[in-house]
């Protein structure tokens, strides 16, 4: 799927990576525009959606968002033409203590921008979704992610994932990369067809994060984890890959960019399948 987006805000804030002229407190007025297009076996798919964004920044420590909007989709194959729209809404509680991140968010919207095809066209397929992330560090060479989620899709099905992560550090030079281990478990109420719905799949597996700091116009950071994967319901069992790249070019707190690319390599209802993404962002004060 292609995605391209446009949007503006009259103050940027990142609560786990603040910009150098944050301010501790204030409030946050926007809008966001966005244009999907993309395929899948019987559907060619073009996708719009507008929205305004409010936030509000209480202290360093909490900043809530809220996007509200509407989004319309046409899907066409050689028999149909098919248009559906809904209102989309996405939500985000970020805490943040010297050692902890917590984020709880609340979104809702047409499931085909979560590629649950051909379901998120031809089904009217859409979701409500739920989830807490948690990060910890116990000292500057360890550290902990969790996430535990929970959709609930049209037509009376749900969907829970969790994963789990340990990383070490050996140790504190900056070009040491951070190892570790993680476990997810993924399953679905019903097994329906139109959407991949695993029943009870786990998997686990290392995990490898490196990044660079070169100086303040430029960065670069690696991820990669392999996967073994059961799912007990269908008796099925194989790997995954994922590898992620990123370059940060530019002052992050003037005019910069982002390029990265992500691969994921895995094997679905016993087909193997893959998926490469390339995410271009720019980003310009004034």
């Amino acid at each position: 799927m292609n995605s391209y987006q446009l949007g503006g805000i009259n103050h940027r804030r990142d609560l786990f990576w603040p910009y150098a002229d944050e301010e501790v407190t204030s409030q946050d007025l926007g809008v966001i525009a966005t244009l999907n297009s993309g395929s899948s076996r019987e559907y060619d798919f073009e996708g719009q959606k507008l929205g305004l964004s409010f936030g509000r920044k209480y202290s360093d420590k909490a900043y809530f968002t809220l996007q509200a909007g509407f989004h319309r989709v046409k899907g066409t194959s050689a028999r149909e033409e098919i248009v559906h729209s809904s209102p989309s809404l996405e939500s985000s509680l970020k805490l943040k203590s010297d050692k902890t991140n917590h984020k709880f968010s609340l979104d809702y919207d047409l499931s085909y921008e979560d590629l649950q095809l051909p379901a998120g066209i031809n089904q009217n397929l859409r979701t409500l979704g739920l989830r807490y992330y948690f990060s910890h560090s116990f000292a500057k060479n360890q550290k902990i992610y969790t996430s535990i989620g929970q959709k609930f899709y049209s037509g009376s099905n749900s969907r829970t994932q969790a994963d789990s992560s340990y990383m070490i550090k050996p140790s504190e030079s900056e070009w040491m990369p951070w190892f570790g281990f993680g476990f997810e478990y993924l399953s679905t109420s019903k097994n329906v067809t139109g959407y991949w719905t695993p029943r009870n799949q786990t998997s686990y597996g290392p995990r490898f994060e490196w990044s660079y700091w070169q100086n303040q116009y430029f960065s670069s950071s690696f991820g990669s984890q392999v996967n073994r994967y059961y799912d007990s319901s269908a008796k099925k069992s194989g790997w995954s890959h994922y590898t992620a790249l990123s370059f940060y070019l530019g002052d992050r707190d003037q005019m910069h960019g982002e390029i990265e690319f992500v691969r994921m390599d895995s094997t679905q209802e016993g087909g193997k399948w893959h998926e490469n993404d390339l995410n271009l962002s720019f980003n310009y004060p004034f």
